[in-house]
């Protein structure tokens, strides 16, 4: 019997297996080599990063309140996680092992949020059908996300892709174009610099929640 994935990282790599085999091989050629021109060509220069100071913003919630970075850093460590969307399995795996640690990223006195270029509706269905206990909150335009240099631009030939499997990325973001955030987790001290960044443009992998709560126990120590 095949053990079953435990890491994010094993869970993100299943999916991804799984996800490519049921595409036709031209599909697949499209997304291996899209996926490849993507990594190849990384983050951009302008991205925050470890040591950098963030800017403060403020965003809404799903339930229509306004979340202040700043204020809440007046209360302990904020964990940011920038994700593209509801719509997007990787993220949904992740929002899952976010909600599994989110006690104990309480416990140690820290708070976790979560910011996509959704529509306050589509973030609001998307904390609703996860069931996350944490801030969801929407970043209209992506404005927040460009001032962390995280903006990315969906290559065209994914986009026509994503319109035959019926994902309509711009309706969701209640925009005309594919812009997205590159999948980013912050962890930001209370002077308002990052302690700890994992920032990487293959949107198949994501920061381990084990790696989150050990950097917050160093906060702590």
């Amino acid at each position: 019997m095949a053990q079953k994935p435990v890491t994010l990282a094993e869970q993100n790599q299943q999916l991804m297996t799984d996800f490519m085999n049921q595409l036709p091989q031209e599909q697949q050629a499209i997304v291996q080599h899209e996926m490849g021109k993507i990594i190849s060509d990384g983050c951009g220069n302008e991205v925050i990063n470890t040591g950098d100071v963030v800017p403060d913003f403020s965003l809404v919630d799903v339930h229509g309140g306004d979340f202040r970075l700043y204020e809440m850093l007046q209360k302990g460590p904020v964990v940011i996680s920038f994700y593209r969307g509801g719509w997007c399995p990787f993220c949904t795996l992740e929002f899952k092992a976010l909600m599994d640690i989110y006690p104990q990223v309480n416990a140690a006195g820290a708070e976790l949020v979560a910011i996509s270029p959704q529509t306050h509706h589509h973030s609001v269905l998307t904390a609703t059908d996860l069931s996350i206990p944490f801030p969801v909150l929407s970043d209209p335009g992506n404005q927040v996300t460009r001032r962390f240099g995280l903006l990315f631009k969906m290559p065209e030939a994914i986009q026509v892709l994503y319109k035959e499997w019926g994902l309509d990325v711009p309706r969701v973001n209640g925009s005309d174009n594919y812009d997205l955030p590159i999948p980013a987790t912050y962890i930001v001290g209370t002077d308002g610099k990052v302690k700890e960044a994992y920032i990487n443009i293959n949107y198949t992998e994501r920061m381990e929640p084990a790696e989150i709560l050990a950097f917050l126990k160093k906060l702590n120590t």
